[in-house]
């Protein structure tokens, strides 16, 4: 298993998987150099266990249509890959929509745009010592 994998395996839009051991002191910082818009205030902070269940999300299922990419198993075997670094870290976890919840019947589902595509959505930690950012991409 491996990053390259991963982003072969969501075939679809464009996936961003990045890790860094940059020191940085503002969380916009962090979102400019991973190609994200700087609007760390349209970030919601999440706890670390929802980070794996939004990353599990994104890999099996579509943002603008939702087929599935992957069988949810493999999905939450590559989540926990990625993620295996911050388990015993404290860290601060954000996202830009509760994705773990977009695909259950729901009425005033929203996220805040981080890129300028019509759909995006991910995940971002940041510790003292190592940063991670998940994000995909899709048009309608």
């Amino acid at each position: 298993m491996n990053i390259q994998e991963i982003i072969k395996r969501r075939s679809y839009g464009r996936t961003r998987i990045h890790y860094s051991n940059e020191l940085i002191y503002d969380l916009d910082d962090l979102l400019k150099l991973n190609g994200l818009l700087p609007n760390k205030d349209d970030l919601l902070p999440i706890e670390f266990q929802k980070v794996k269940k939004i990353v599990s999300t994104l890999l099996n299922k579509g943002l603008a249509y939702p087929e599935e990419y992957m069988p949810i198993h493999e999905a939450n075997e590559y989540s926990e890959y990625l993620l295996q670094g911050f388990k015993e870290m404290e860290c601060q976890c954000f996202c830009n929509g509760a994705w773990d919840e977009y695909h259950k019947p729901s009425n005033g589902f929203g996220w805040n745009h981080m890129t300028n595509s019509t759909f995006d959505a991910g995940v971002i930690i940041t510790s003292n010592d190592l940063h991670f950012c998940f994000w995909v991409e899709e048009e309608d």
